[in-house]
């Protein structure tokens, strides 16, 4: 007997099969500060290596240094080691911070213009965040500073986050149609601690609109 198979019931088939394909992969969209270690490899801050078997981002990753990299953590392939597929890169600004005793007046020529903080993390003995910076020239050079304070008592670790736009105080104003350019900065925190300590809580404070901003609740 001749049997027929109607071309709706293939295509339903098709996508069917297509449904059933099987994804192994272990989690996607993972966001993470790490340090480039070779031409296709990274070191988290949590001391895991992520080996780059795909990626959306060309180049060879050697010299990089501190990154934040987004992936998708595909195979595990032993101890704390694991295939990705790069899927962005960010190189963040990373300084040391500028100790208050170095400086010759209150700012020192670091700027007190307005800088935002959307997110703030401690990680691999870093200090990481995510800031916004009014950029009323975009052609000016925007300079971004962490000083510490280390003339405070040594319970805390304070630090203050400086911006210098180059422009006169009396323009930064934020608008309405105030354009926003936002970065990633990175800072090495973990020195600053006094010696025999091994953690203490973390004082943030920054400008945004002449307005004085604080963040207490990080820890190192």
């Amino acid at each position: 007997m001749k049997r027929t198979v109607s071309l709706l019931a293939l295509t339903a088939l098709v996508i069917l099969t297509s449904c059933w394909k099987k994804d192994d992969t272990i989690l996607y969209r993972d966001v993470t500060m790490a340090t480039a270690t070779g031409s296709s490899q990274f070191v988290t801050d949590l001391g895991i290596t992520y080996n780059v078997v795909k990626s959306e981002v060309e180049g060879d990753f050697s010299g990089l240094g501190r990154v934040l990299i987004y992936c998708n953590v595909l195979k595990y392939t032993g101890t704390n080691e694991f295939d990705i597929q790069l899927v962005n890169l960010i190189t963040p600004l990373n300084k040391d911070a500028v100790a208050t005793s170095t400086l010759t007046k209150p700012d020192d020529g670091l700027g007190n213009d307005p800088i935002g903080i959307s997110a703030a993390w401690v990680s691999g003995g870093y200090l990481n965040m995510s800031i916004g910076v009014l950029m009323l020239d975009e052609e000016k050079e925007h300079r971004i500073n962490l000083e510490f304070d280390d003339t405070a008592p040594a319970d805390t670790l304070r630090f203050t986050l400086r911006h210098d736009d180059g422009m006169p105080d009396d323009m930064n104003v934020i608008a309405e149609d105030s354009k926003i350019g936002v970065a990633y900065v990175t800072f090495p925190i973990a020195k600053l601690l006094p010696e025999g300590v091994k953690t203490l809580p973390i004082k943030l404070t920054w400008t945004w609109d002449k307005e004085y901003c604080s963040k207490d609740d990080l820890k190192l």
